[in-house]
């Protein structure tokens, strides 16, 4: 009998490392977010149709991984609020422009973690396919081609990517991490509409990040010459609990 508990135990030592292998992982991160690229500018950007003219702001969200021995992966979920003020470029007339950006983001993805030795500290690297929801507001004053007012921005939908650096500290089943993340939020899915042909403010009630198609140089109508990309830089805190199983 004693023989036999013997070889048992010896048979699912394999199994039991096995076991603790297997990783799952929950939190929540809140950072700063930078516009990067054509999100970037100034509100005489936006005007004129070149860039967004948006600047850093906040974002929150939640997280959750599972790490096996063959594949690791994670799932992500992130608010963002961007927003931005100035005035057009001289000879328009004077007044103010705002702008505010909603962004909320899913991400799915392989998760590579690091490992370090007899150390608490965990490098991982996340690559994830973001599907994104972009919506907002903008509101003109006394700019001479476009009618005073607030205006909306309805959610648009973009497929775009991200890559996610961080080091992550464990202290029991409780850790916390940090995080540099790039995200390119309309790899996919950019459009113009046009809500009146005949009139500028169209330009600017829809996220039209894609040409204008009856764009022309000197237009005081159809601005958007280029397509633009949106793309921004996270730095995050996040603070998360585990489960080996």
């Amino acid at each position: 009998m004693k023989k036999t508990l013997i070889i048992l135990l010896i048979a699912l030592i394999p199994f039991s490392i096995g076991l603790s292998q297997f990783r799952f992982e929950g939190g929540v991160e809140v950072g700063t977010t930078i516009p990067m690229g054509d999100y970037s500018g100034t509100m005489a950007d936006f005007y004129s149709g070149t860039k967004y003219g948006l600047s850093a702001g906040i974002n929150v969200g939640g997280f959750a991984s599972i790490t096996t021995p063959i594949l690791s992966g994670r799932v992500s979920l992130n608010y963002t609020s961007l927003k931005n003020d100035g005035t057009p470029p001289p000879g328009e007339g004077g007044g103010t422009i705002e702008l505010k950006h909603n962004i909320l983001t899913i991400g799915i993805g392989p998760q590579y973690n690091i490992p370090i030795p007899a150390s608490p500290i965990r490098p991982f690297v996340v690559a994830e396919l973001l599907i994104v929801s972009i919506s907002g507001e903008t509101t003109f004053k006394g700019t001479s081609s476009v009618p005073s007012g607030t205006y909306t921005i309805p959610s648009a939908t973009r497929l775009g990517f991200g890559i996610t650096g961080g080091l992550g500290y464990d202290f029991g089943q409780y850790g916390i991490s940090v995080q540099v993340k790039y995200n390119f939020l309309n790899l996919a899915g950019k459009e113009y509409k046009s809500d009146d042909q005949t009139k500028r403010i169209s330009s600017y009630t829809n996220l039209n990040d894609e040409k204008d198609p009856l764009y022309v140089s000197g237009s005081n109508i159809h601005i958007i010459g280029n397509s633009r990309n949106i793309s921004s830089l996270q730095l995050n805190l996040g603070f998360n609990f585990s489960l080996g199983l």
